[in-house]
């Protein structure tokens, strides 16, 4: 009765990130509670979106994904995912290296010019100091 209301929401959230997940591969027992699923292929495009990484996603596998729900102490223990190998095949965006390359020579060239401000800093506050 109370695994009508908890698969449901189960469901929700990791459909959201699993391929071809259907609510009886998360059929719970009532006492057990726990659920294994294995060998699951991962939504790249959710994945991509979500992370904002200067990567492609290829493929993404997770071999196996565990779901823990303390059926009697629902009301004080929380739910557990346990994800037991995630495997994923990235691939720089196209124009990513470049982009991160552009990035890398404007921050040295603020640390240089950073570094001669202090520098001209540090030599007027000592002139003034002589005087």
């Amino acid at each position: 009765m109370l695994e009508s209301y908890v698969t449901p929401l189960l469901m929700s959230y990791v459909n959201k990130y699993i391929k071809n997940l259907k609510p009886s591969d998360l059929q719970l027992s009532l006492w057990g509670g726990d659920v294994v699923l294995s060998k699951l292929d991962l939504k790249l495009d959710v994945l991509e979106q979500e992370l904002k990484l200067p990567f492609t996603f290829l493929s993404g596998h997770i071999h196996e994904l565990r779901i823990h729900v303390p059926w009697t102490k629902l009301g004080s223990e929380a739910v557990v995912i346990t994800i037991n190998t995630m495997e994923c095949i990235l691939k720089l965006r196209d124009g990513a290296q470049e982009r991160c390359f552009e990035v890398g020579q404007r921050e040295a060239h603020c640390r240089r010019k950073d570094n001669n401000n202090k520098t001209l800093f540090t030599q007027r506050r000592s002139t003034a100091c002589r005087h």
